[in-house]
């Protein structure tokens, strides 16, 4: 996957989460992988982003990212959009940033300006740093 398109990555990203594809997730991430949720809490590297996916679909969330609009600068892809869920704390408009490098997502980041939950802290609260 050396040199894949950024934005071909996370749509594929994207869609793995919407169908809770954990072994597609698996060969899209960077070994030292960075989640940071939109309060700014961060989950770091492969294992433990791996784990918060895996506790995230075992909660039966049926999460979703529906993207409204996709641009790419780099390395970095830029998504706004809205994420859905049955659980409605976690329904908003919101804007995420995506680093692909060497056709690994080797960041994502969330941006939610209303009243953002504490993700990564519930998924993974020993690993947050």
């Amino acid at each position: 996957m050396r040199g894949a398109n950024p934005k071909a990555v996370a749509s594929r990203f994207l869609a793995a989460i919407e169908a809770e594809d954990l072994d597609t997730i698996e060969s899209l991430l960077a070994n030292d992988v960075v989640y940071t949720d939109s309060r700014g809490d961060s989950i770091s590297g492969y294992s433990s982003c791996v784990e918060a996916m895996r506790r995230m679909f075992e909660m039966d969330i049926a999460f979703a990212i529906q993207p409204s609009s996709m641009t790419q600068a780099g390395e970095n892809v830029l998504i706004r959009g809205r994420c859905s869920s049955r659980d409605p704390r976690l329904n908003a408009q919101c804007l995420w940033r995506f680093r692909v490098r060497n056709g690994k997502l080797a960041e994502y980041q969330s941006h939610r300006a209303s009243d953002p939950p504490a993700f990564a802290r519930f998924l993974m609260p020993e690993a947050v740093c």
